[in-house]
């Protein structure tokens, strides 16, 4: 399964990446063995999608994330003797986020957020877009449902930065969306949103959103991207994996 999973996440395998290889390796095995059982009455562990990790097959495989597979064989990341849930993504725009913000959900003592990232290589570490509303009309009214939207409001923004509450009002009134929702609800990067302008059409409605923003990716836990670089540096995988996910162990479990 990791040989499926680990050649796709950084994109190029190479000796030089080697110790972010075994890092991203034993984050991606930590999350597979945690997740075990979970969709049992589907008959299956995980998704081959993004809903856990994305598996591309064994056409995908290479040989020299294989062999980083094969030299963690059994490592994984525990949490007070049990493995954790180990969230990664893409960019997380200089510092991670705190994972009850993101998700709303009960707090993760490993997955405070805060762990300062050199994420600056990745085309993602700030960015910006102009979105039109025809575009992403359909997600809208998935998680918002408002109708024509007339306004959109920030409202509070967690302690890291990013935008946790907004409201949304439209023709069929209004909703607050918390977390990954305001994501997922206007089709951004991520949520950590550094400016934000609406433009309004002759009738009053948004058609177009002005969004400049920082990362790629939820934000929580691993970065990829500052991985490589921390490995650059001279990390080793122990220390990159307790940076970015606090108190944890590193055990060779078989």
């Amino acid at each position: 399964y990791l040989r499926g999973v680990v050649p796709n996440e950084l994109g190029s395998t190479d000796r030089s990446r080697s110790e972010a290889i075994k890092t991203l390796t034993i984050a991606a095995r930590t999350f597979a063995y945690s997740s075990l059982g979970q969709n049992a009455v589907r008959g299956f562990d995980v998704y081959s999608d993004s809903r856990s990790q994305v598996y591309r097959g064994v056409d995908s495989e290479k040989p020299f994330s294989n062999l980083m597979i094969d030299e963690t064989r059994g490592i994984i990341a525990t949490y007070r003797g049990k493995p954790i849930v180990a969230f990664y993504s893409s960019t997380c725009g200089g510092r991670t986020e705190d994972y009850r913000e993101v998700f709303q959900r009960a707090p993760i003592p490993y997955l405070q957020g805060g762990a300062v990232c050199p994420d600056t290589s990745s085309p993602y570490h700030s960015w910006d877009e102009h979105i039109r509303i025809s575009q992403i009309q359909g997600k809208l009214d998935r998680f918002a449902g408002v109708g024509k939207l007339t306004r959109l409001e920030p409202i509070r923004r967690s302690q890291w930065g990013r935008t946790v509450e907004m409201r949304f009002v439209g023709t069929q009134g209004e909703k607050v969306l918390k977390g990954i929702n305001i994501r997922s609800a206007l089709g951004l990067r991520s949520n950590w949103i550094t400016d934000f302008d609406v433009h309004l059409d002759s009738s009053g409605y948004i058609f177009e959103i002005h969004v400049g923003g920082k990362g790629w990716g939820h934000g929580v836990g691993l970065c990829q991207i500052g991985t490589v670089e921390l490995a650059g540096r001279g990390w080793n995988f122990e220390q990159i994996l307790k940076h970015y996910y606090k108190g944890i162990e590193v055990t060779r479990r078989w």
